[in-house]
């Protein structure tokens, strides 16, 4: 785990958000990023991450994937929830379509089944 902070803590900028919600979830916020800059900061983390790296004690190399949903705000007030619940759907659409994959949300994709058919 403490490896993977490391890797992540590396690529924020001032100002960035990253925190764990619980479990294996976590929550990054990069205020000031297009739709498009947050999916290309994601998967440059996302390929990051996956590089092999040594945890002590650990034989061999241990090699940590990630799959990342990507939700923005572009008008109106904020709203953390609504921003968490689109963040989280386009998580479950990229463990649905393979894992270790950066997906975003769309309204058009969103659908109650893709969370129960992984398991949410």
């Amino acid at each position: 785990m403490s490896s993977f902070a490391a890797r992540v803590r590396d690529q924020l900028r001032p100002g960035d958000l990253f925190c764990r919600l619980g479990g294996e979830e976590f929550v990054a916020i990069w205020p000031g990023l297009s739709e498009e800059q947050a999916m290309a900061v994601a998967e440059r983390l996302r390929k990051i991450v996956a590089q092999p790296g040594e945890e002590k004690g650990a034989e061999p190399a241990v090699c940590i994937t990630v799959s990342i949903g990507i939700a923005s705000q572009k008008e109106g007030p904020f709203n953390l929830d609504e921003l968490l619940s689109r963040a989280d759907q386009a998580l479950y659409l990229a463990k649905h379509n393979g894992r270790n994959r950066v997906e975003r949300y769309s309204a058009e994709q969103a659908s109650p089944s893709i969370g129960q058919s992984c398991g949410a």
